[in-house]
């Protein structure tokens, strides 16, 4: 089966949907905060943070190349697609991949244009991150809950 023009605009929506809001907010928070800056949203609890993260997730390799790294984040976005391929007629499938190639993207964006990506949301506990963050966890856990609870095998053509 393979996904209707319909079913494809919509995921390249969300995509850019979910790319262009993080870039928005990122704007708004380099725009509002001086690098290191925090102010509190909910005090004790989240802060408004602006980190300049130059490694991976969670700031893991803080010294690889910038190079390497959007080569990497390509790599991962193309596996994901082929991953995501069969499961596409599927609505919560089509979501999710939206929304992990929609953080993604957000991402690289930040990796080419500046050689680091933007964080911000601080919950003290956790290390610092951002909305494309975010949209790759939420569409990551909606692949995996409904692979564990909804799964029903594509029929092969």
């Amino acid at each position: 089966m393979s996904v209707s023009r319909i079913q494809a605009g919509g995921i390249l929506g969300l995509v850019t949907a979910t790319a262009a809001i993080d870039q928005l907010v990122k704007g708004l928070v380099v725009g509002a905060l001086h690098l290191n800056e925090s102010r509190p949203l909910i005090p004790g609890v989240l802060d408004l943070s602006y980190r300049q993260n130059h490694g991976v997730a969670f700031s893991a390799l803080p010294h690889a190349s910038a190079y390497l790294l959007v080569a990497l984040n390509l790599l991962v976005i193309a596996l994901f697609i082929g991953f995501m391929l069969p499961q596409l007629q599927q609505r919560s499938a089509r979501i999710a991949l939206a929304l992990v190639c929609g953080g993604a993207v957000g991402n690289l964006i930040d990796r080419i244009r500046l050689g680091y990506v933007i964080d911000y949301l601080d919950f003290h506990f956790w290390p610092v991150f951002n909305l494309a963050d975010t949209a790759i966890v939420i569409g990551v856990g909606l692949l995996l809950i409904n692979h564990l609870f909804f799964h029903h095998p594509v029929p092969k053509s």
